[in-house]
């Protein structure tokens, strides 16, 4: 063009087919995966080329971005106040995770929750309710979670959450703890899905770390509302 041109490319998306080339589905998705990945990059790199700059979400994405003209983060945001409980407002979700199930890095957090955190919280405090909301929820159904699929308003069930958990690893940026904080909900998360955004939150990174922060937040109201 004959003006100066920015690429917003939001996600590092060759990298994303990348990781989905290597998840848990069948053999012709994790190869169609591989090919656009490779078309992905090559499509990224022409695109660089015809630019003065370019934008990532976070600093990770900046560095898996094509060198060239330089990168600059402008990280996701929530710019208004956190959502503040009505008196009388009862949050009756105890444990939430949220977020498209379809996606191969949420699918994996969901079934460490499910297979791992979930029965060691259950040993410990048998009452504890635990949700997974989002689409394709119905896809990692299992007994002692209670599944709300396809919803078509996420906020109103994180507005009933003491604790949302982020047991994920990837890149880019997880929007799901940016959610969470912004409806008043406590988060235990790995230290890589709420350090992009500076996020106070209890920091576990195996199921047992997860399943004594959540526990611990339960049962301690005034630390859950820090």
């Amino acid at each position: 063009l004959s003006v100066p041109t920015v690429l917003d490319h939001i996600d590092a998306l060759s990298f994303n087919m990348a990781n989905r080339a290597s998840g848990p589905e069948s053999l012709p998705v994790r190869l169609g995966a591989r090919f656009e990945a490779w078309r992905m990059r090559a499509w990224e790199i022409r695109l660089a080329g015809c630019v003065v700059a370019q934008l990532g979400s976070s600093r990770e994405v900046a560095a898996m971005l094509p060198t060239g003209p330089r990168t600059y983060v402008l990280p996701a945001s929530y710019a208004h106040p956190v959502h503040d409980d009505p008196p009388g407002h009862e949050r009756d979700i105890d444990v939430i995770f949220t977020g498209d199930m379809g996606y191969p890095p949420n699918r994996k957090a969901a079934a460490v929750l499910v297979g791992e955190i979930v029965p060691r919280m259950l040993r410990q405090r048998p009452e504890t309710s635990t949700w997974i909301v989002g689409r394709n929820a119905s896809r990692v159904a299992s007994r002692g979670v209670i599944t709300a699929s396809d919803v078509p308003d996420l906020h109103s069930y994180l507005r009933r959450a003491k604790v949302a958990i982020a047991p994920i690893t990837g890149a880019g940026s997880p929007f799901k703890t940016l959610e969470a904080a912004a409806n008043g909900a406590a988060i235990v998360a790995t230290r890589w899905a709420v350090d992009c955004y500076g996020l106070p939150a209890a920091v576990a990174e195996d199921p047992d770390a997860f399943a004594r922060e959540v526990l611990r937040l339960l049962e301690d109201e005034p630390a859950r509302r820090e």
